[in-house]
């Protein structure tokens, strides 16, 4: 029982990990789009705006 619990948590927080990376992936793509500007993309990322220049360059490397 507790390994089915154990086992319920870590699915739970692999999808939490996947929907934030999913965000940060939609993020920098609408401001390499040019939908979002770099200050929205970063606020609504929490970062400023040179992480996030940091980021996108390694994402798109």
């Amino acid at each position: 029982m507790i390994m089915m619990i154990h086992d319920m948590e870590m699915k739970e927080e692999g999808r939490a990990e996947g929907r934030a990376e999913g965000k940060k992936d939609m993020i920098y793509e609408l401001v390499r789009d040019g939908v979002l500007s770099a200050e929205d993309g970063a606020k609504r990322l929490r970062m400023t705006t040179l992480q996030l220049s940091e980021n996108m360059a390694k994402y798109q490397a």
